[in-house]
């Protein structure tokens, strides 16, 4: 049987998603906690990648078992194996060909940023810039990254592992509260740093560093030194990962 889990985590402490060696990371916490339930070695597959000291509110990953347990018990055996900062939402019978990574639709990532003043406690879940941003010349300017475009300029990912960077962004949202920024992104997929990088252009657009002209012509550079800045990991969420018929 194969099942489709739901999980939200506080990524503070780990060196993101995915499994590696010699550092702690979520999958292999996960994956620890299926193997004393199984009491064998269990793996399992995410959507994809979140960086070290990237969140989660419903990260997705999928893993077989032969185990016969009920979907509100597979939420209880997780979460009684699992520590305080990863917990299971759901968890769900899915078909036998349901694949976490390859059948994303769409994902949200949201990013959060403080303007005012430091803020200790918050520190490892918003990103402290501490200064005051042109909110909406950062607005105007996100208009151009709307749509379908090349996002090379916004990628760490090289071109021999992703030749075509080509994404598309359905929605791009800033919204504040307060002193508080949320930059909401939506769209069909996201490669490595590309929403940090985003926000980083903005930022510098906000600071008036730069301008939304600077901002195109990175974009349309299409090259991997165009632009090299990138927020915070701190103030990133990953918030929805979607399926056909969710």
């Amino acid at each position: 049987m194969r099942y489709k889990v739901t999980v939200a985590y506080d990524g503070s402490n780990y060196f993101g998603w995915q499994s590696q060696k010699d550092v702690v990371n979520i999958q292999d916490v996960i994956e620890e906690a299926l193997e004393i339930i199984h009491k064998k070695p269990v793996r399992i597959t995410g959507s994809g990648r979140t960086d070290r000291g990237v969140h989660a509110k419903g990260q997705v990953f999928h893993f077989d078992t032969d185990l016969k347990i009920a979907e509100e018990n597979w939420v209880k055996a997780f979460n009684a194996n699992l520590p305080r900062d990863i917990h299971v939402l759901k968890v769900e019978k899915a078909k036998d060909d349901f694949h976490a990574r390859f059948d994303v639709t769409g994902k949200q990532y949201d990013y959060y940023l403080n303007m005012g003043e430091y803020d200790l406690f918050e520190r490892d879940h918003v990103t402290q810039l501490n200064q005051m941003l042109d909110v909406e010349a950062m607005r105007d300017a996100s208009k151009l990254f709307l749509g379908t475009h090349d996002f090379s300029s916004f990628s760490a990912n090289s071109f021999d592992e992703t030749p075509d960077q080509v994404r598309t962004i359905r929605s791009l949202t800033i919204e504040q509260s307060g002193e508080t920024l949320c930059f909401s992104f939506v769209g069909d997929g996201f490669m490595r740093y590309m929403v940090r990088m985003l926000v980083g252009v903005l930022i510098e657009i906000g600071l008036h560093k730069i301008t939304k002209d600077d901002a195109e012509r990175i974009l349309n550079e299409r090259s991997k030194t165009a632009h090299r800045y990138k927020a915070d990991s701190a103030g990133l969420y990953l918030i929805k990962v979607d399926y056909p018929l969710d």
